[in-house]
């Protein structure tokens, strides 16, 4: 287990994984969440939000071995762009799931979320020691498949009718990568 007083940035080419700290949240990060065309993929999607609930989900990775939030802080701008997180980390048998929110939409398709996803894998696999990290997207989330699979995520199922999207039952495809199937992205 990594000691959670040291955990430190994760340093990109193009971006930084900065430890959540309570700074970030802002009306721009709620605006985020309330955004339909940013969260359509995510379970906030069905839940109002409010900067208290915002708040305290932030407060609930605090201290916490069996998660970690990252904010993405873009080099060049210095801007805040989305968040990143490490979730569910099972420590006997190390692995752990994956989940990403770039909220600023003129960061889309740049490539900022695989850089930042590749910095987090690398976190996981060579930093926590897990072996693998899965992912899970609707079915209907062609990007998030797509970026999946440049990773190197594998196919292991599909759950269906598994969450609610649009507030109908849809299919989940879930992907994993096993920590030797990994290279890391730049």
């Amino acid at each position: 287990m990594v000691n959670l007083e040291c955990l430190e940035t994760l340093c990109g080419e193009r971006v930084d994984l900065i430890p959540f700290e309570e700074k970030f949240i802002s009306e721009e990060y709620l605006g985020w969440l309330l955004d339909k065309e940013v969260n359509r993929f995510l379970d906030v999607a069905n839940i109002p939000q409010t900067l208290d609930s915002v708040t305290s989900y932030v407060r609930s990775f605090a201290g916490k071995e069996d998660r970690f939030l990252f904010a993405i802080v873009c080099k060049r701008t210095n801007l805040h762009i989305g968040n990143i997180t490490l979730q569910g980390i099972d420590w006997l048998h190390k692995f752990a799931w994956e989940g990403i929110l770039i909220g600023r939409k003129d960061y889309w398709n740049k490539g900022f979320a695989t850089e930042s996803r590749s910095l987090l894998l690398s976190f996981a696999f060579f930093t926590l020691g897990l072996h693998r990290v899965l992912s899970g997207a609707f079915t209907s989330n062609a990007g998030g498949i797509n970026s999946n699979c440049k990773l190197g995520y594998k196919t292991e199922g599909i759950l269906r009718q598994h969450r609610l999207l649009d507030r109908k039952y849809q299919d989940v495809i879930i992907q994993g990568l096993i920590k030797e199937e990994f290279s890391p992205v730049t």
